[in-house]
């Protein structure tokens, strides 16, 4: 179902839900345990189920099994091995030594927002998922978290409210990436939070330690002292954060990336290449060493109103990066015909990743010897050593040159080994035989070259051959649900000479099948994983490996970790079974946990306690409210966990009470049946509600005795109706009519009064009074409209209309138990919103009531006309109204 129709069904009832539903693992925000990869399915029961619009998992996901896996998150094929490789080398082997600022990186701008992953075409800037964009190259994710409705979400909007249809749970976003940083252990990303939370940053900094706290590279004490590639690499670490917020990059995890440190007007249209200048009139290779060059297109459909110029090629990606630029924001990776708007598209190969290449010739894995610059390209290419050439040196002390470090080229030519003393020779010792480690520094070097080819100075990094992505695979199920659906590998090798691909598996519960065979492919090869027949079974952690590489024994071996997990429910329960509490003191409730396998210990997650407020219907969902969250601390068979309930937070009766449990890493969420918790007064009285029946005309009916205990002082009763009234005789007080409710009109009449005496904790005791209709006087009902009309969303009306009475008789108990709609002009379908039958309060002879309908009604339908089917009376009366309406 398409997020905007399940938008459409959840409506209100998901705003509803979101009021009171409780945080998993921090006591803050919400972690997801449902609806995401590898989680099991939501339920109508999950929040989740309604932020993703009505869907047991998210957009791009789908059910297999009762867990949720991929469907369009990982759906790209356009990857290639040697772009894969060429990529690698520059940034983990050439520019590893740089500054991050200055590493050349291709960003997805607006990373987010993917027409694959839900949102709509008009506010969408990719087409693939964020996992997607990370296999293409993608180093350098924008992410814009909002804090809307009580929720940290991501959305395209300049505004803090997202709307539901145009919006994704950030904690999924983050999810994501992490489960790509788990299965590329060896790679470094770059996230920059555009963020619009305001001052709810403490939720932000919370789903930000969950997510990644082990993986990210914390900020330095002078945050202008960027770290280089190679000291992320180094901490164990693969995350940098930033942010232009100073409020929330004052903390410890984030880095500055406000307009002190970073191009501010990054438009291309801003851009001059032709000078390698940008917006702010700055050369972008002479910027400060501590600053980031930044450029990002627009292909949105706001920017047809705001034209930020495009990036069309990987010849102008290649032109950015020669001016110094380091960040290329790039929309539509792979799908430059996907824009919304005609004018941004384009229907050539999308080359712009390949296009950061700067360094090696497609297809030169630096095999055939050391590295050379073609002097009349500038792109490196592999040569035996012996082959005699000029070379390229640079100053051996560059701090005080860093942006051009100085390079120049030897005019004597010989074998590569000579390099060191060449270059000493000709520029002295101040200089070295040296590589350029960055786009606009080549361009230096080419120039410098005039025209001749040089020998650089690099060593090859070595890599997986062949490369096997991802570099994880987990499989996490409910107890006595084996997954059936087939994880995917997919294999890069080399291709300048024909191999072989083999695999292998070291646990028998593993299956494995090539798709495409084991001939290795260009756009690499497909390995399909299925657990086995014999697979395990019993609730546990198993592990195995897959080992993929050449037949030939060339290369290096791709290990990857399989992990199978599953995972039972907990035994879960609120002790006591029915507990009892006198205002105004403080209940203490303890919710046990008992380990359904005594080899899983309970480890980590929490537990909310919650009140469920409505009960579920066929159209609304059950709502709650959080009465506390405890963290699991420790690890153990038997756990408990004590809750304090105030028992003036919540109002006199019996609560039904919910505990439930998520969020941890060994078993499901669980929840408790429903637990009644009763309320009692302070002060007790006898009988807890007062009711009355009133034929009509009268007589008035005997006063009601009370009998009241626990007061502390004189006791007083107030709050009564016009219609009642109270009298004290001895120790008790009696409640009766007054002749004022002999005009009231037939129905009943809900209220309350209130016994206290001038101390905290009184008493609230219904009040009802049933007016009996007249036999000989029936109701007549007729329909009109009750105003204009009012939108209330996509194609959506808010009606008013008006019932009156115009019958001798009070209408009791009505309800529009039908509504019949025909177009009398224009076209479309109009539909009613909401469920049947209505409940209208009671109408008096000559009264009125005013329901509020909520239609689904296109504009192409001008005018329609309803039919109501209304009764009342205890379906004594019955009529069917008719009405006419323009839009």
């Amino acid at each position: 179902m398409k997020r905007w129709m399940r938008s459409a069904l959840a409506g209100m009832a998901a705003l509803v839900a979101t009021v009171g539903l409780a945080p998993a693992a921090w006591a803050a925000v919400h972690i997801p345990d449902c609806g995401g990869e590898n989680q099991r399915v939501c339920k109508w029961t999950d929040q989740e189920y309604y932020d993703t619009g009505l869907g047991s998992c998210e957009y791009d996901l789908k059910e297999s099994n009762g867990v949720c896996v991929n469907e369009k998150r990982r759906i790209w094929a356009g990857r290639d091995a040697w772009l894969e490789w060429a990529l690698k080398q520059q940034r983990y082997g050439i520019s590893v030594n740089e500054p991050i600022n200055w590493v050349p990186h291709i960003g997805g701008h607006n990373a987010y927002s993917s027409r694959n992953q839900g949102f709509g075409i008009d506010q969408s800037n990719q087409t693939y998922s964020i996992s997607d964009q990370l296999r293409m190259g993608v180093r350098f994710l924008e992410i814009d978290p909002h804090y809307s409705e009580g929720q940290y979400v991501v959305c395209h909007n300049s505004k803090q409210v997202c709307l539901p249809s145009y919006r994704r749970r950030l904690a999924y976003v983050f999810d994501e990436i992490r489960l790509w940083l788990r299965d590329n252990p060896d790679e470094v990303l770059f996230i920059k939070l555009d963020e619009h939370v305001d001052d709810n940053t403490a939720g932000l900094g919370e789903l930000i330690n969950h997510y990644f706290r082990d993986t990210v590279y914390k900020r330095a004490a002078d945050p202008k002292q960027w770290p280089t590639v190679a000291q992320v690499r180094a901490a164990g670490k693969q995350v940098l954060l930033a942010t232009r917020n100073a409020q929330i990059s004052s903390t410890t995890y984030m880095w500055y990336f406000d307009y002190n440190y970073a191009t501010g007007r990054d438009h291309p249209k801003l851009f001059d290449l032709g000078v390698c200048t940008d917006g702010d009139g700055r050369a972008t290779y002479s910027r400060p060493k501590w600053m980031w060059s930044a450029v990002a297109e627009g292909r949105s459909a706001s920017n047809f109103f705001d034209l930020t110029g495009l990036i069309p090629s990987g010849q102008a990606v290649a032109a950015y990066l020669r001016c110094g630029v380091s960040v290329v924001g790039l929309d539509y990776l792979d799908a430059l015909s996907d824009s919304a708007i005609t004018f941004f598209r384009s229907y050539d190969k999308d080359d712009r990743v390949a296009g950061s290449v700067w360094t090696f010739e497609p297809g030169d894995y630096g095999q055939a010897g050391p590295v050379m610059m073609r002097g009349n390209t500038g792109r490196w290419a592999s040569r035996p050593a012996s082959e005699p050439r000029r070379f390229a040196c640079a100053l051996v002390d560059a701090s005080q040159n860093f942006q051009s470090r100085g390079f120049r080229v030897t005019q004597a030519a010989d074998v590569w080994t000579r390099g060191e003393e060449t270059c000493r020779r000709e520029f002295g010792t101040g200089y070295r035989f040296a590589v350029p480690t960055l786009p606009h520094i080549n361009d230096a070097v080419l120039r410098a070259a005039g025209g001749s080819d040089v020998w650089l100075n690099y060593s090859l990094v070595t890599q997986r051959d062949p490369i096997a992505l991802p570099g994880t695979l987990q499989y996490i199920t409910p107890l006595g649900l084996k997954p059936t659906e087939p994880r995917e590998i997919t294999v890069y090798g080399r291709t300048d000479r024909p191999r072989t691909l083999v695999a292998k598996a070291d646990v028998d519960w593993l299956q494995l099948t090539w798709t495409d065979g084991t001939a290795v492919r260009d756009q690499g090869n497909r390995l399909q994983v299925r657990l086995a027949p014999q697979a395990p079974v019993d609730a546990g952690e198993y592990k195995g490996t897959l080992s993929v590489g050449y037949q030939d024994g060339a290369g290096t071996v791709s290990q990857i970790p399989v992990l199978y997990r599953i995972q039972p429910e907990l035994l879960i329960g609120i002790n006591p079974a029915r507990p009892v509490v006198r205002q105004p003191a403080e209940a203490r409730l303890t919710v046990q946990l008992v380990a359904r396998v005594p080899k899983m210990p309970i480890s980590g997650g929490a537990v909310t306690l919650r009140e469920l407020l409505t009960p579920p219907s066929a159209s609304q969902p059950a709502t709650y409210r959080d009465l506390g969250t405890r963290n699991v601390q420790g690890s153990g068979v038997d756990l408990k966990l004590e809750f304090v309930v105030p028992s003036r937070s919540l109002a006199q009766g019996v609560h039904q009470l919910v505990a439930e449990y998520s969020g941890g890493p060994t078993y499901l969420a669980s929840r408790t049946a429903l637990t009644p918790f009763e309320v009692l007064p302070r002060i007790e009285v006898q009988p807890t509600s007062v009711s009355f029946s009133l034929p009509p005309g009268g007589p008035l009916p005997a006063a009601q005795a009370l009998k009241i205990a626990g007061a502390q002082g004189a006791v007083k009763l107030g709050k009564l109706p016009a219609w009642a009234q109270a009298q004290q005789v001895g120790d008790e007080w009696r409640v009766g009519l007054n002749t004022s409710a002999l005009q009231l009109p037939a129905g009943r009449h809900a209220t309350s009064f209130v016994v206290s005496d001038g101390q905290p904790g009184e008493n609230t005791v219904p009040l009802t009074l049933d007016v009996q209709p007249s036999a000989s006087g029936l109701p007549v009902l007729y329909a009109s409209s009750g105003g204009p009309r009012r939108d209330g969303g996509r194609d959506e009306r808010f009606v008013p209309l008006r019932i009156v009475n115009n019958g001798p008789g009070a209408a009791v108990g009505v309800q529009i138990t039908s509504i019949g709609v025909e177009v009398l002009s224009g076209s479309g379908t109009v539909s009613v919103r909401g469920g049947l039958p209505i409940a209208l309060p009671s109408i008096a002879a000559g009264g009125s009531a005013t329901p509020e309908l909520l239609l689904r009604w296109p504009a192409t339908a001008t005018r329609v006309r309803l039919t109501l089917g209304i009764s009342a009376n205890d379906g004594s009366y019955t009529a069917t109204p008719t009405l006419s309406l323009i839009r």
